[in-house]
């Protein structure tokens, strides 16, 4: 993990998995490589990084491992929550193998996350980076089990930065989300009862 670009609450996420963490000041050095190598990993994970090198993506046996909070490949590059809040689709997080592109690796799983009870797209975000490494815990215990098979992406699309000027509609389209997810929920209560 590159502690210079990775947020460093993704350390104490992490922490509670079964891992070997270590944490370096820049990913794209040859100490980096060196200590790489020397663990031999069969995993990962490298929240954050950006584009990981080719001498660094052959070093685990399995491979180097991305929670993407979004649907790829729809939701390729910046800010996939605040895109698809925008566009009305499923919020959720890939785990994905990395290769050389910018979310462009196999597939893995993708597992839709409902966004009941977050006032603010602040605390989505937080709650979906949490969510992020259940579901990484999950599909590293499937490959190691060899329970999952990595699935090519089809084309897709890159979004830009996020605009400041949209935030405001972004924080009124998950509102309206929620209250559509309360009234599904209520219904759903009603039909069980």
């Amino acid at each position: 993990m590159d502690a210079q670009e990775s947020p460093p609450h993704w350390a104490a996420l992490l922490s509670g998995m079964s891992l070997n963490p270590f944490v370096v000041p820049n990913i794209r050095t040859k100490e980096c490589l060196q200590h790489l190598r020397d663990m031999a990993p069969d995993i990962v994970l490298a929240p954050g990084v950006g584009i990981v090198r080719a001498k660094l993506l052959a070093v685990p046996t399995i491979g180097f491992l991305n929670a993407h909070a979004g649907r790829l490949p729809k939701y390729r590059g910046n800010n996939p929550i605040l895109w698809s809040l925008m566009y009305g689709d499923a919020l959720g997080v890939t785990v994905h193998l990395m290769d050389r592109g910018i979310d462009t690796g196999d597939l893995l799983q993708f597992e839709e996350y409902l966004p009941c009870g977050h006032e603010s797209i602040s605390a989505l975000v937080r709650a979906m980076e949490s969510f992020s490494v259940d579901q990484l815990t999950t599909v590293i215990s499937r490959l190691r089990a060899g329970e999952i098979q990595p699935q090519p992406q089809g084309a897709g699309l890159y979004w830009p930065q996020f605009p400041a000027r949209l935030w405001q509609e972004a924080e009124k389209r998950l509102a309206l989300r929620q209250e559509d997810d309360g009234h599904l929920a209520e219904k759903v209560e009603s039909v069980d009862s």
